[in-house]
């Protein structure tokens, strides 16, 4: 059976779930079982000790988001990830990767939650800890699965350094004093690259590093003078073609859009956000177009080679949700769906 013919009866083009907190953490599967097309990992944002991570997946019988599996989650989850396509997969389970405290990977079955039982998830597979010689863990901003070498996974933290994990072999590969006296936001490796990744932290920089050449970097853009308190918080780049990459300043209601190639200077900006961005992400399927979501409430998607936006800098499409967006993530398998977080709900909208 063809994806098309798998999901062809879907008629709705917003779909919601409501979950028991705040959402933040957001990430769809990554599998190619077409089964899970539909699936996500949903964090909560709970400032206790008691955070959840729900499995939530597309019932067809019934046409709704339900929830399927929890996993017990200390701290609140600041990033997740399913693992990339191409990732062993071992008896048809599923991997999903979180940051919080400590680097963890959770195995979650092929149909979790049968019978309308929800599977419980209380002990993680793996748990990668990078402060073993300290009595307490430094609290981990970010992280990326790169998708090009499946047993390398990046990560960042409140501290200047970052750390490669190299899963296969439980051990960090590599340690970079990435912004030095500046905290990390954001790490992302290239796009179908193995060596490149991108930094941006609190310093307003936004850095390249390769995993041949460690010695060096490249500082490809910086935040104006009168900015750069805030720092830069989030990176995306391009998919199809990764020479452009998108940045978002904390409590900016704009987006810049670097080309590497030319550094230093904006070569695009996303203005029409009235309240700070929290979110952006690039379509998995083009090159011209891109998606922002932030406080206002608002989510846009751009065509940035497209005549309204040369003529009035305005997107193509938006959304207004009924609360601030705190997170938002396209769906790389099925590119016609992106999905968004806020208040205690997630949407997931056809665009």
């Amino acid at each position: 059976m063809t994806t098309e013919e798998k999901w062809s009866s879907i008629k709705k083009k917003v779909y919601r779930y409501d979950a028991p907190w705040e959402t933040f953490g957001l990430a769809w599967t990554r599998s190619q079982n077409v089964n899970h097309y539909f699936r996500l990992a949903v964090g909560s944002f709970i400032q206790k000790y008691e955070n959840k991570v729900h499995v939530i997946q597309l019932d067809e019988e019934a046409d709704e988001l339900v929830h399927k599996a929890t996993i017990s989650h200390a701290y609140p989850v600041t990033h997740l990830q399913w693992a990339p396509a191409n990732a062993v997969r071992k008896e048809g389970k599923d991997v999903v990767a979180t940051v919080g405290d400590y680097l963890r990977l959770w195995s979650v079955a092929a149909d979790p939650g049968s019978d309308d039982a929800v599977e419980r998830i209380s002990r993680p597979d793996h748990l990668y800890d990078s402060n073993k010689t300290k009595n307490s863990c430094t609290p981990l901003t970010n992280m990326d699965w790169c998708t090009a070498a499946t047993n390398i996974i990046g990560c960042c933290s409140i501290d200047p350094v970052c750390c490669i994990w190299d899963l296969e072999k439980a051990k960090i590969s590599a340690k970079i004093l990435a912004h030095p006296s500046a905290s990390i936001y954001d790490l992302k490796f290239r796009p179908n690259g193995a060596h490149v990744f991108a930094t941006c932290g609190s310093d307003g920089s936004l850095r390249l590093f390769d995993l041949r050449n460690l010695q060096t970097s490249a500082i490809v853009y910086e935040e104006p003078q009168e900015k750069k308190d805030n720092g830069l918080l989030r990176i995306g780049w391009r998919h199809m073609s990764p020479t452009m990459i998108a940045v978002l300043g904390a409590e900016g209601t704009k987006v810049d859009i670097i080309d590497i190639r030319k550094p230093m200077k904006p070569v695009q900006s996303l203005k029409r956000h009235r309240f700070p961005v929290n979110a952006l992400a690039w379509a998995p399927h083009s090159d011209v177009h891109i998606a922002t979501a932030g406080e206002d409430m608002n989510t846009f998607i751009w065509n940035l080679e497209g005549e309204r936006f040369k003529k009035s800098g305005d997107p193509l499409l938006e959304y207004c949700a009924k609360g601030c967006i705190n997170n938002m993530v396209w769906s790389e398998l099925q590119p016609s769906w992106l999905s968004i977080a806020y208040d205690r709900r997630v949407e997931l909208l056809l665009v």
